[in-house]
């Protein structure tokens, strides 16, 4: 059985929470999943960086994040894969570094846009509009690229006007996550809801977008259709985040439903966003 490659271009985190410090970034959560959900898979860095210190806090109901250190600019290692999960945490990689990587042979990227979406303000916050330009940038860098998805979360984008304009004006396939109610897909000129079987808002969610974007680039890249990956991706998600927290997996699918259009997607982004 052909060996899947998948590289990861991020910064590592050093992350307080509470009183605890914990290694983190997009790296260590998707070699993580990866390696349990594929087996055989082979997970490597594709750049490396000083990374990035943030403090998390809880206030209100909500986390709220402190950028302590600034990640240092990638240096980008000689390695090439099947799939590229392009995930930066704050700025380390440029734009056009992104586009770069996309002309190197993956036969599937996956772009979480966070670390290109946030700003420091005394705490990290999303910078809200520019999704759409900075989706567009990438996809005309691409040269074509058939298995390419944008993916940001809606604590990413800001408020759910932005998120619905990412959907409906992206240049490709384009996702927006919202933790316990799933996400919503635009592709192919059609928009569609994925809930995971359970959903449970007390599940602990560290690096579950790192965990679905390293899982969809891998589905994408064994040649798997853009909305049977993004769900699939879903599911595989939580059953990860169940046994880590050491819960029992559910064997029941999440619920997939195709919406009349992407305006269908507000009430529950805004919903996601309120939770």
């Amino acid at each position: 059985m052909r060996v899947l490659s998948v590289v990861v271009f991020s910064a590592s985190t050093l992350d307080l929470r509470g009183l605890g410090w914990e290694r983190g970034g997009p790296y260590r959560f998707i070699r993580e999943a990866l390696l349990a959900a594929f087996p055989g898979v082979v997970v490597r860095r594709g750049c490396w960086s000083s990374g990035a210190v943030f403090s998390h806090q809880e206030q209100g109901g909500r986390r709220v994040s402190i950028l302590l250190r600034r990640p240092v600019m990638c240096r980008f290692l000689p390695v090439g894969g099947d799939a590229a999960v392009i995930s930066p945490v704050y700025w380390e990689l440029g734009l056009e570094d992104a586009a770069a990587i996309t002309r190197t042979g993956f036969r599937a990227v996956v772009y979480d846009l966070q670390g290109f979406l946030r700003v420091d303000s005394g705490r990290v916050e999303a910078a809200r509009y520019p999704g759409v330009a900075i989706a567009a940038y990438l996809a005309s860098a691409v040269d074509g690229l058939h298995r390419l998805l944008f993916k940001a979360s809606i604590e990413d984008l800001g408020d759910p006007i932005a998120a619905h304009s990412f959907l409906e004006a992206g240049p490709g396939p384009a996702v927006v996550t919202m933790g316990p109610y799933g996400l919503c897909l635009s592709a192919g000129g059609r928009c569609y809801h994925c809930e995971p079987a359970i959903g449970d808002p007390r599940l602990p969610s560290t690096g579950a977008g790192d965990v679905f974007s390293g899982i969809v680039a891998a589905l994408l890249a064994q040649g798997v259709g853009v909305v049977e990956a993004v769900c699939k991706a879903v599911g595989l998600t939580e059953n990860f985040l169940l046994k880590r927290a050491g819960r029992r997996a559910v064997s029941a699918a999440p619920r997939l439903r195709e919406l009349p259009g992407c305006g269908g997607c507000l009430p529950v982004l805004a919903s996601a966003l309120r939770s």
